[in-house]
């Protein structure tokens, strides 16, 4: 029996139909891969305070080996402090510093093609540095600003080995500028010491990103021991450790 021409043509037709339905989405169009934001986080920014002589740099040379040297940059307070020609009790000698720390920030915090490296800083800030124009805050927002996990470290070190440190004959660094400024005299020390390092626990200044601090006494720690703390309590933090594994680091 010979099929109705009309009832054949139909049937070819919804099979035709069918056969696109299988292939095409309800809504006619190609359906779209999802791609995961493979885009890494912003490396971290450790700053290490502490009185003169109490081995910051040092902490910070090994830290940044243990990071990668190509993966980090430690910038110690002498470079900074040495920028600024003007005597340190010149009226303008605070406002030159603030003028070229925040360029420092500028130039390695919040530069995006900084943003994989870690950076380390040395300084020594204390708690009356709140009324200054030398502000510790500033890298805290700086940090902030970039996304970056912010670490503060204060290292503490009994007076008498710090003493022996600060007039140790060895206690030079390779830049000649720096010399007539880095501290040797016990007695100045003594001073310095009676006032109370900054802390940004007590300091409760800028709430939504306040980082709870890190406190290591190294009186009787070398500087290897010291940065491998701080490297354990970076990746202690989830936000530092996913940054870190991210940028390849061996946290």
């Amino acid at each position: 029996m010979s099929a109705t021409p009309g009832l054949a043509s139909s049937a070819s037709s919804d099979s035709a139909d069918d056969e696109i339905e299988s292939i095409l989405p309800f809504n006619g169009r190609a359906p779209k891969s999802k791609q995961k934001n493979t885009k890494p986080p912003p490396a971290p920014v450790i700053w290490i305070n502490g009185f003169p002589g109490t081995g910051k740099l040092e902490i910070a040379i090994e830290l940044r080996h243990l990071i990668g040297n190509h993966r980090a940059i430690y910038i110690q307070n002498h470079r900074r402090i040495d920028n600024v020609a003007l005597p340190r009790r010149h009226s303008q000698a605070w406002k030159e510093g603030a003028s070229n720390r925040k360029e420092t920030l500028r130039s390695y915090v919040l530069a995006p093609h900084m943003r994989h490296k870690t950076i380390i800083f040395t300084d020594f800030q204390t708690t009356d540095s709140i009324e200054r124009t030398d502000n510790p805050i500033e890298y805290l927002e700086a940090a902030h600003k970039a996304n970056r996990p912010f670490l503060p470290v204060t290292v503490m070190c009994s007076e008498a080995e710090n003493i022996r440190r600060i007039t140790d004959p060895g206690r030079c660094w390779p830049e000649s500028s720096v010399q007539r400024k880095v501290l040797k005299n016990a007695f100045v020390l003594r001073c310095y010491r009676t006032l109370k390092l900054f802390d940004f626990d007590v300091v409760d200044y800028f709430h939504e990103v306040k980082r709870d601090g890190f406190v290591v006494d190294v009186t009787e720690l070398d500087a290897v021991v010291v940065a491998e703390m701080i490297q354990r309590e970076v990746k202690r933090s989830r936000k530092g450790k996913e940054a870190m594994r991210e940028v390849g680091c061996r946290w």
